[in-house]
């Protein structure tokens, strides 16, 4: 198993596997416009596409932009904005699935939330996604809220967070 950077020649894979994941799979123009992020994975086995992610860290809405400048024009403390990572989408083709696949692509993109000193990882997931969500629980992440009729075909979704560890520079020190 080789986890590596997207390329545009592994986009029909992608494809292909978030077609067979997805029920309503995202669009090609968003795997697209994702290429050459480093947020956007793909784990090979046997020198095939097993599985990808796509993370990154949220950038402020216009209106949390507006409410914070608002704040700062009034005279309003203001707190500094939290790094939030966002795991947007992860698919393991269903034919290479429970060999630790979604598991080492899931750390992989907490490992490069970390690196860009994201604070909190979210993520949405259906409710009925039992596996899913006993992964992302294993890797601490706990349910904020639920979304009500979050997916396209009426489903709730669970908004899932988990708190990141500070990334250190500083070497160990010895005892």
């Amino acid at each position: 198993m080789h986890i590596r950077p997207a390329r545009e020649a592994d986009l029909p894979l992608i494809i292909r596997i978030e077609r067979e994941c997805y029920p309503y799979p995202w669009a090609e123009v968003f795997f697209q416009g994702h290429l050459g992020e480093k947020g956007f994975m793909v784990c090979e086995m046997e020198g095939e596409i097993a599985g990808y992610i796509v993370v990154g860290i949220k950038i402020p809405s216009l209106f949390e932009r507006l409410e914070m400048r608002t704040k700062v024009i009034f005279g309003h403390p203001i707190e500094l904005e939290e790094r939030k990572g966002h795991i947007m989408n992860i698919a393991v083709d269903p034919q290479k699935r429970a060999r630790g696949l979604g598991a080492a692509l899931l750390q992989s993109g907490l490992d490069y939330l970390q690196e860009m000193d994201g604070q909190t990882a979210e993520l949405e997931v259906r409710v009925s996604n039992f596996n899913a969500i006993r992964l992302y629980q294993r890797f601490g992440f706990q349910i904020e809220k639920r979304i009500y009729q979050y997916y396209h075909d009426g489903e709730d979704g669970y908004m899932m967070c988990k708190v990141l560890q500070p990334t250190s520079t500083q070497p160990a020190s010895e005892s």
